[in-house]
């Protein structure tokens, strides 16, 4: 059974239509099966590219979501362990000086403590910096 077909007038430069009568003589077909071939590739793509185009955005805004979620996760937990570090380091200088230890190496060791919890805190947040930054360029999604 042969599916049913209606006529449809389309205007087009003469360069088209050269263009479309040569390629349906080389490819041995009518003028008619050429155009309706074209006309479904064109329709296919418009299909799947309408599909991409309500699929990037949501895609986009879940990466960005959980970008976000992750980084405040990040964030947290390097907030409680310079917590926790700090009165570490309270409880250690506490310690030392009512077990009778020298002031000065005290606060030697008190100084050099502060100072690795300064660097270990300041590394991952450049880290961060970086890929919060990647996330917001130009080269985002």
């Amino acid at each position: 059974m042969t599916e049913a077909k209606d006529r449809v007038t389309l205007y087009m430069s003469a360069k088209v239509i050269r263009g479309l009568k040569e390629l349906a003589h080389a490819k041995g077909v009518s003028l008619n099966e050429l155009g309706g071939e074209l006309l479904m590739v064109g329709i296919e793509r418009e299909v799947e590219g309408a599909g991409m185009n309500i699929l990037l955005p949501e895609l986009e805004l879940m990466f960005k979501t959980e970008l976000a979620r992750a980084v405040e996760r990040m964030i947290r937990l390097h907030v409680r362990g310079t917590l926790e570090s700090m009165t570490n380091r309270r409880i250690l200088t506490n310690f030392m000086h009512k077990s009778g230890i020298d002031r000065k190496i005290v606060a030697e060791v008190n100084e050099a403590a502060y100072q690795s919890a300064v660097r270990s805190l300041k590394a991952p947040l450049e880290d961060l910096q970086e890929i919060i930054d990647a996330a917001n360029g130009p080269g985002r999604l």
